[in-house]
């Protein structure tokens, strides 16, 4: 018996080469995929806290009464939260956000206040809440 050699077995250095290529430019893909990931769950996160922040401010206001000692009338019509109209929060892991609020009543409509809550987080995150509470 004779052994014969029909071609070559293997693979030639270019084809190596070129595999290796391919490889290396998906996994520059999966790695860029995965830094974009990461940041958009970072904002996703600033936008949550932001929004419980807001949502958190707008239930204390929405809570007290007309009468509340809380708030005072102005010449203007305007309701204001005794301690001010803004607060800054430090939260451990999400940064640093402030939370301003500005009521306004009889405007548009007699008897209606109208609640506007903003908090302001980091990366520039802007987040706004209003709502409406009727009152004698």
């Amino acid at each position: 018996m004779q052994n014969q050699k029909s071609g070559q077995a293997g693979f030639s250095l270019i084809e190596v080469l070129v595999a290796i290529t391919i490889f290396t430019v998906g996994l520059l893909a999966i790695a860029n995929l995965q830094i974009s990931s990461i940041m958009q769950s970072s904002g996703s996160n600033t936008r949550t806290v932001a929004t419980s922040i807001a949502n958190g401010v707008m239930e204390e206001i929405m809570s007290r009464g007309e009468l509340d000692p809380s708030f005072r009338t102005t010449a203007g019509g305007d309701w204001l939260f005794a301690e001010g109209t803004s607060t800054d929060l430090a939260l451990d892991g999400a940064g640093q956000y402030t939370a301003t609020w500005n009521i306004t009543t009889n405007s548009p409509v007699p008897n209606l206040a109208r609640i506007s809550v903003t908090v302001n987080g980091p990366r520039t995150r802007t987040i706004t809440m209003t709502s409406f509470k009727r009152f004698q």
